[in-house]
């Protein structure tokens, strides 16, 4: 009896002991946040992506970019995760240091596909399965909901497109985590991204073949579109750049030779067409064909590189590559001494892609406080698409007008939708956010003004909502409450980015946009029990029931005896 006595004493003992650490630590399964893009991490995400810093403390990630990109923020990661089309029993292993500069992984051969964004980014095991997933259009049985399912839900296939950028994990994580290269890119095309010498984006294996640029002393150079191609003029007085048609495929191959500074272009087949936009939205085609086509299917073809991989207005300006060269080419160092004609006028006048009808069936309640931002077009001009400091999307001149996010400083941050304007609170002293409805439109802006990293918000109007469906392309802004129940109902409006056009899934947050910040945003980056206090816990408990039954043992043969 005494032993069983002093045996529950020490298991009561070890439960007070290790009781709160059991509960925080049994907290961890799903329903967490992304640290990077601030997306929802649900249980099958969280088990697909197990992220350790060097204190122990477990972090969480959406997808494996998402993961390598946290780098930048604690510099020294453990990453354990599986292959997405062989399973669970193909493990891969990233040991990375100094903030991606020193990786170990294990296969050394594992790849990641950049898809185009969070639901579409994949981790493979080999050569093999990244071409096996390709194929099969990006998916497996053994995905992340969110990655297998449209909004995370059963339905609607993610489709990777097959032409997607794949990198060696050391390369993504030396882009992604911020580290420094041990050698410089001699010019040779290689996997390894460049920077764009236009925009200074990344100018990854898909885009190098895609626009090939030599200038006149046979030196290659890069860039991530067509437009920004042409600006390398400016550099150069001689280029030549050979790509192909966005539509019909690299079966109908595109050359552009520039000399005399402007002076002299010639383009093959004369009929080919620029389709104007930011570096992710213009196109290149063959001809007035192709361009009907491409802007009547939003903008997509499956020839597309990933980084443009986006939907474009049906209205885009089209114009001959010659236009485009005299528009947006800069003669180096002195005047084009010709403006050459065009070889063909185009007539861009596709027929308009259908958009959606829905329109505000009341007004708000209170007129908005605040100017309507400077510029609500589709096709702003004089932005070049930059990347979304959350989550490292795309940000089209289009969303760059309408999420206006600025810190105490006055410098710019550039987020791809509300979502992320709003997971930047937690990173800056002073943040400034200015966005507009997406029911009612610009001229209802929507104002977040953030002190001492979100402990401090005003927000102009008070009633304006987040809707936060667990994703970039479903998050939505509302300036009252009417407006969110309207866009819960039909899923988007007229205003609302065409990126974003996307239905909302059934389990879509609603809250104000204080409570939203209170709730998802206003806690420290570094979240989850640390591994070590854990281990230790158990290790003190251990110890004092072996230490406890020695004693009541002694106990016991002291009393036989």
């Amino acid at each position: 009896m005494r032993i069983g006595y002093v045996l529950f004493a020490s298991l009561v003992t070890v439960m007070m002991i290790l009781g709160p650490s059991v509960m925080v630590f049994g907290q961890m399964g799903g329903g967490k946040t992304c640290e990077q893009c601030g997306m929802t991490v649900d249980a099958t995400s969280e088990a697909h992506f197990r992220i350790v810093d060097s204190s122990g403390t477990v972090h969480y990630a959406e997808c494996m970019m998402c993961a390598l990109k946290l780098l930048k923020t604690y510099g020294q990661l453990n990453i354990t995760t599986s292959c997405d089309y062989f399973g669970s029993n193909y493990s891969i292993t990233v040991n990375a240091k100094a903030y991606g500069s020193s990786v170990v992984v294990s296969p050394t051969n594992a790849l990641v596909i950049a898809g185009g964004g969070c639901a579409k980014n994949r981790v493979v095991y080999n050569q093999t399965a990244a071409s096996s997933l390709l194929a099969n259009n990006g998916t497996s049985d053994y995905l992340a909901a969110i990655q297998k399912y449209v909004n995370g839900v059963d339905g609607t296939l993610v489709t990777v497109p097959i032409n997607s950028t794949i990198m060696t994990v050391a390369q993504a994580a030396l882009q992604f985590g911020g580290g420094t290269p041990s050698s410089t890119p001699t010019g040779t095309l290689t996997p390894a991204n460049y920077l764009c010498e236009q925009c200074k984006m990344d100018v990854p294996a898909d885009a190098q073949m895609h626009f090939k640029i030599v200038d006149g002393t046979g030196k290659a150079h890069y860039a991530c579109c067509l437009k920004c191609a042409i600006k390398l003029t400016s550099k150069v007085d001689s280029l030549n750049i050979t790509t192909n048609c966005d539509w019909f495929g690299p079966n109908f191959p595109i050359t552009i030779s520039i000399n005399d500074n402007l002076g002299n272009i010639t383009v093959n087949p004369s009929t080919a067409l620029l389709v104007d936009g930011g570096c992710a939205n213009n196109r290149v085609v063959y001809d007035q064909t192709a361009a009907n086509a491409i802007l009547a299917n939003n903008g997509r073809s499956k020839y597309l590189i990933a980084s443009q991989n986006t939907v474009i207005p049906s209205n885009a300006t089209v114009m001959s590559i010659a236009e485009a060269v005299v528009k947006y080419g800069t003669a180096s160092g002195v005047s084009p001494t010709a403006s050459p004609a065009p070889s063909v006028s185009p007539s861009p006048t596709p027929s308009p892609v259908p958009t959606t009808t829905s329109s505000p069936s009341s007004s708000p309640t209170s007129q908005p406080s605040a100017s309507p931002l400077p510029a609500a077009s589709a096709t702003p001009t004089g932005l070049q698409t930059q990347t979304c400091e959350a989550c490292g999307m795309d940000v089209s001149p289009e969303s760059q007008t309408r999420y206006v996010v600025t810190d105490g400083n006055g410098n710019i941050h550039y987020v791809e939708c509300f979502m992320c304007a709003l997971s930047l609170i937690n990173d800056y002293p002073t943040l400034h956010v200015q966005t507009y409805c997406d029911w009612y439109g610009p001229n209802y802006t929507i104002n977040v003004d953030s002190t001492a990293y979100g402990n401090t918000v005003t927000i102009s109007p008070s009633t304006a909502m987040f809707l936060r469906g667990g994703s970039c392309v479903t998050a939505r802004a509302a300036y009252n409450q009417t407006a969110a129940d309207n866009l819960l109902a039909s899923g988007f409006s007229q205003y609302t980015s065409p990126e974003q056009q996307y239905p909302l899934p059934s389990g879509t947050n609603v809250k104000l946009v204080g409570d939203a910040i209170k709730t998802w945003y206003l806690q420290p980056k570094a979240t989850g029990t640390p591994m070590v206090l854990v281990l230790a816990l158990a290790g003190v408990a251990g110890a004092l029931i072996i230490g406890l039954s020695v004693l009541a043992y002694r106990r016991l043969k002291s009393t036989e005896g």
